[in-house]
């Protein structure tokens, strides 16, 4: 049995009850297990102590706090080993099952590319038709180029998919792309032999390809309990987005080191709309 209970009267003296429909539960996988993430160190993130890693029971205590929005990150999958395919459906099903649900957003290491035609690709089309409250992740972690966000898009449609932008201590995470100058949707004759690509090339894409969903973490803020590190971040990527000529009202996700409801506010005067927490929903005797 969860201590629901004491963490209910906990959440009560952080946040206001209105704010709670507006929160992510997050639930990060690796090896068949829910692990409580510290700042984005993967490989020594253990099992979440206060559930014993158990991802479905993690998941029912969100519910019983009211979080009806969530956030699954397949660990494993992003970093290129066998993703947890059972347990992610099974979360899946669970989340469906809820009448009030609001949203599942999935992280499964989305790269595009040569990768889009891999099985992978085929569960997250799968899934995506099975589970209509799903969203999918792109995010600049994993993906090489800009491209790869549309070819997200063919898979699940704009309406289900999300850019996600992931930084370290402030600078933007991607992996290099080898190959020619990606600019808007369209790739320039000459050849680079290696590319970094910054936040308008990501934004621009995303645009382009209909999405209005963002996701903006700092790993080296996640489970920190030091404030979210995204506030700027957060600011600048929505005053990118109202610039855009076309751009509809964005849906603006971050966390990572929530503690309190001037957390929230402080993001929420940035642009942020939805926000995603772990550890400040924990019980606190234990973290």
């Amino acid at each position: 049995m969860l201590p629901t209970t004491i963490v209910l009267s906990d959440l009560k003296s952080l946040f206001h009850t209105e704010e709670v429909a507006s929160f992510v539960g997050v639930i990060d996988l690796k090896d068949g297990s829910a692990v409580h993430a510290v700042q984005g160190k993967r490989d020594q993130y253990q099992p979440a102590e206060f559930c014993c890693g158990d991802a479905e029971l993690l998941l029912q205590h969100y519910v019983q706090l009211g979080i009806r929005r969530f956030y699954i990150a397949d660990l494993d999958a992003i970093t290129m080993d066998d993703p947890n395919t059972n347990l992610i459906v099974k979360l899946a099903s669970v989340c469906d099952s809820i009448d009030d649900c609001d949203e599942i957003i999935f992280d499964l290491g989305w790269r595009g590319g040569d990768c889009s035609r891999s099985t992978g690709t085929k569960l997250i089309e799968q899934l995506s038709k099975q589970f209509k409250k799903s969203c999918w992740i792109a995010a600049t972690e994993t993906m090489t180029n800009p491209a790869s966000i549309s070819e997200l898009v063919d898979v699940v449609g704009s309406e289900k998919a999300v850019l996600g932008l992931d930084y370290r201590d402030g600078r933007l995470q991607g992996q290099r792309f080898q190959g020619q100058r990606f600019q808007g949707q369209r790739f320039q004759g000459q050849r680079l032999q290696s590319q970094e690509f910054d936040e308008s090339d990501w934004i621009i894409a995303a645009n382009q390809a209909g999405i209005r969903r963002f996701l903006l973490l700092d790993l080296s803020s996640v489970g920190s309990k030091n404030g979210p590190a995204t506030v700027d971040s957060c600011k600048r990527i929505f005053t990118s987005l109202r610039g855009l000529r076309d751009s509809c009202d964005p849906l603006i996700y971050s966390g990572g080191g929530i503690r309190s409801d001037e957390d929230v506010r402080a993001l929420s005067r940035s642009g942020c709309n939805r926000f995603l927490l772990a550890t400040a929903l924990y019980p606190r005797a234990v973290y």
